[in-house]
């Protein structure tokens, strides 16, 4: 059976929110009995990464020797339920929404090939892929600044990705949307049935307070069926 170790990275996040930041860890380490590595601030020793997306592509340098995979996750989802068998593949993620793979593939052919935008809030990928992360890596502390189209750092996850699929190097597997429900915080865009992981995307303000009230709310009623359960067997 595949190692598979969890990883998320929460770089230059206000001290305050670090409390939810590790109970989204404890919750998903619950529920998928999977350790969680988190990478921070103290854990990079420095503060040069203005974001967490770029805290991931040192997720292989966190975890130990023997992990064969990894699941990173966003530190704005939300774990739901325990996520079904993980796909034996390379590199899996779910597809972003529709109008960013086409604003994104009009600009990258390998996109285009593809047919295919995906998000990288969470990505299951094997040891095969850690070139990847390396070249996304130097990339990312190399920039010139020049102008590339809207969620850079995404768009050249997926360029990379998909330039190594189409040279044979890693395997693909678009996972369903399930795994990562993305809800716009300023939209009206509802889940899909029975998610496995919403994921609150969206520039909005307040977005780490309503995770947490969601977490809370969540945890109350989970707390309360745990009761039931306890009477109605007693």
């Amino acid at each position: 059976m595949m190692k598979t170790c969890g990883v998320v990275s929460a770089v230059c996040l206000p001290e305050e929110s670090l409390g939810m930041v590790h109970r989204v860890i404890n919750r998903f380490e619950l529920l998928n009995d999977m350790e969680v590595r988190f990478i921070g601030d103290q854990e990079l020793h420095n503060k040069f990464l203005s974001s967490a997306h770029y805290a991931r592509y040192h997720a292989w340098n966190f975890v130990p020797s023997d992990v064969e995979r990894i699941i990173y996750f966003d530190i704005d989802m939300l774990p739901l339920r325990p996520l079904p068998e993980l796909p034996n593949i390379d590199f899996a993620a779910a597809p972003e929404r529709q109008e960013i793979y086409k604003e994104c593939g009009d600009a990258w052919p390998v996109i285009k090939r593809a047919g295919l935008y995906f998000n990288t809030g969470m990505i299951i990928a094997t040891r095969k892929t850690e070139p990847i992360f390396q070249r996304m890596l130097y990339k990312q502390t190399h920039s010139t600044g020049c102008e590339s189209p809207w969620f850079a750092d995404q768009s050249f996850f997926n360029v990379e990705v998909f330039a190594a699929v189409e040279a044979g190097e890693i395997t693909f597997q678009e996972l369903p949307r399930s795994w990562n429900s993305l809800i716009l915080l300023d939209t009206v865009n509802p889940p899909p049935d029975e998610p496995y992981m919403i994921h609150y995307a969206g520039g909005h303000p307040s977005k780490l307070r309503l995770i947490t009230h969601a977490i809370t709310q969540l945890t109350n009623l989970e707390r309360m069926i745990d009761i039931k359960k306890q009477y109605s067997h007693g």
